[in-house]
């Protein structure tokens, strides 16, 4: 073999060893980040961290609002008088921490629907504190035993999803109904939250509802104070509290079946002078129906309520269940309670438009409806 023939086997040897050698190195650089990644030996973000720890430190903090028409601060002259703002400016003021507002609120909304909502609109990352506000609106639909169960489901998806924040529940002042009370109250203890029971200051206060609120329900900006003064308080001593981190423990189910989840069925079994419309199904015409077969204990529907919103006949396997309005002064996808506590088989629910509008003030000629689809239980 001649020299030169033999160097160069040599350097094709050594080129083949270095090229294995950074191979293993690329390989084990994968591996150990792979193991990196999934024993999470990494900084914690800061959204992992509850609200007390966050404003403690003077640090920004992150909170969700889930909840209805007070959730949203309906009643407040402006913005800034709404109750979430004037909490935001307590903390600011008193701790030097800013707050990055997310709501997830409706008018009108019941937990269930509230629930829902969430589902569809909840935030990519984990936030440091929740509010939840319901209660009033659900008594208007279910009783305290079906509340419970929907509240518990938001309550605890809440939990789930967003671990180390700290949850505030709120009885809402204008609950006149004491059971629904204890159930928010009930639930909150078992789940970690604090409850904060907002007919206690109004009652102090001295103040009549006509003082407090635009309508009895909805509290003014005087109403408002009272709540963001409450919060804040409640916050202080919390916060003055709370000098260990409290690791969040999902607590055994109060309710039964809370793994049930939900699904929409779109396409009816029975059409009756409805329109396909490909995202539901619309009417102007009187006595006009839809009807579903669905199988489980609950039913609820989805449905596009606007300004010329007409009046639903609701019946179950026959029975009149009840009339919706879907009126509303701008157009929305909702999500409406109808039942639950059904015997576990088979049902049939109608829907008939019955040509009639709740609201006399629409300049619309005629009213509609239009359905989207029902909610079921997956089987």
């Amino acid at each position: 073999m001649s020299v030169g023939l033999h160097d160069g086997m040599l350097m094709l040897m050594n080129r083949r060893i270095v090229g294995l050698m950074l191979a293993s190195i690329f390989g084990l650089s994968i591996l150990f980040f792979q193991l990196f990644e999934v024993t999470g030996a990494r900084d914690t973000p800061e959204e992992a961290d509850g609200f007390y720890e966050r404003i403690a430190a003077g640090d920004d903090y992150s909170f969700l609002i889930v909840g209805d028409s007070i959730g949203r601060g309906s009643g407040a002259s402006s913005p800034s008088t709404a109750w979430f703002s004037l909490f935001e400016k307590g903390v600011s003021e008193k701790y030097g921490s800013n707050g990055e507002r997310i709501s997830i609120v409706q008018s009108g909304a019941t937990a269930f629907e509230g629930f829902m909502k969430y589902k569809d609109e909840k935030p990519s990352s984990p936030v440091n504190l929740v509010f939840l506000v319901f209660g009033e609106n659900d008594r208007k639909y279910m009783n305290e035993k079906q509340f419970s169960y929907f509240y518990e489901k938001l309550l605890r998806v809440l939990r789930i999803d967003h671990p180390a924040a700290d949850i505030v529940t709120i009885t809402e002042s204008c609950l006149a109904y004491e059971g629904f009370a204890k159930e928010i109250a009930r639930l909150s203890k078992a789940y970690g939250a604090t409850n904060i029971d907002m007919r206690i200051p109004f009652n102090a206060s001295g103040l009549s509802p006509d003082k407090l609120t635009t309508d009895k329900v909805h509290p003014n900006d005087a109403g408002y104070l009272l709540y963001a003064n409450e919060i804040l308080k409640t916050i202080q001593e919390k916060s003055e509290a709370k000098n260990t981190k409290e690791i969040a423990v999902l607590p055994s189910p109060v309710n039964g079946n809370l793994g049930i989840d939900y699904k929409l069925l779109t396409n009816p079994s029975i059409n009756s002078g409805f329109v396909n419309m490909r995202d539901g199904y619309f009417s102007k015409t009187k006595n006009s129906y839809l009807e579903y077969t669905f199988e489980g204990t609950m039913v609820g529907f989805l449905l596009e309520r606007g300004p010329d919103g007409g009046m639903i006949d609701v019946t179950i396997d026959g029975k009149p269940a009840e009339t919706l309005a879907t009126w509303w002064p701008f157009e929305r996808s909702r999500y409406n309670y109808i039942a639950s506590s059904l015997e576990d088989s088979q049902h049939t629910i109608r829907f008939t438009f019955n040509g009639e509008r709740l609201s006399t003030d629409s300049k619309s000629g005629q009213p509609s409806v239009k359905i989207k689809a029902i909610v079921v239980e997956k089987q």
